[in-house]
């Protein structure tokens, strides 16, 4: 009878995709008993919606964005490349259907990575007997962060009319600090990201039954390799 009323009191998908803001703990003990596929797909749903219907809004921005970035590798190449590549179309329904579709794909692959890079330290860093699908739920729920992102980030792209703003240490920095690397490194400690980064904790924690500090530094270390690489990555396609 214990087993079968803590079943019932177990927060629905709802209740748990809800609880990510305010109880992860609660949502992801909920996934020691099993995981379903609509523990990683609805959440990751819920993002592409969200990324897609902002990506729409801040069509212009995006373009305006990609067409700047376009201009700094063309600079690299030689002059008959150059010509070709101008003439090229840029916009139009084309280029809305693709940007929608790599908004999907996207989502769909870094769920993907992530999740097995999760596993890895999981297993590896914390020796801990979790599964696969489990990494999918905790990366898929965490993403969940990424929706209030977009809700604060969207206005401010359309209010700036530039799809470049910060919520993190980037507002802090001038115009010619953000062209740098170390800039871009900086700008890459952002909140939403931090606490994104804070719940994937919470659930590996919860599901590996370890404390949460132990899960934070491989995390961290993991964070700030990739928060290299962007910055680096970012420097390639700086006008």
């Amino acid at each position: 009878m214990e087993s079968e009323f803590q079943a019932d009191t177990r927060p629905g998908l709802v209740g748990r995709m809800l609880g990510v803001f305010a109880t992860p703990e609660r949502t992801f003990d909920g996934l020691r008993q099993g995981v379903r596929s609509a523990d990683w797909l609805v959440p990751t749903l819920a993002v592409i919606a969200v990324a897609a219907a902002s990506a729409l809004l801040t069509m212009p921005q995006l373009q305006a964005l990609q067409a700047e970035m376009m201009q700094a590798r063309l600079k690299s190449l030689p002059a008959d490349q150059q010509a070709a590549a101008a003439g090229m179309p840029n916009g139009g329904a084309l280029a809305t259907v693709g940007m929608l579709v790599s908004v999907a794909v996207g989502s769909f692959l870094s769920l993907v990575v992530i999740a097995a890079l999760l596993l890895l330290v999981a297993r590896v860093g914390l020796g801990a007997s979790v599964g696969y699908a489990q990494m999918l739920a905790v990366n898929a729920y965490a993403s969940l962060i990424s929706i209030v992102a977009t809700v604060v980030k969207t206005p401010l792209i359309i209010a700036k009319d530039d799809a470049r703003v910060y919520t993190g240490l980037g507002l802090l920095l001038s115009e010619a600090q953000l062209h740098t690397y170390l800039g871009r490194l900086v700008a890459g400690f952002d909140l939403f990201w931090m606490w994104q980064l804070w719940v994937v904790a919470v659930g590996m924690a919860t599901l590996a039954a370890t404390g949460i500090r132990r899960v934070l530094v491989p995390l961290g270390v993991l964070w700030i390799l990739w928060l290299a690489l962007a910055a680096w990555l970012g420097g390639l396609f700086q006008p």
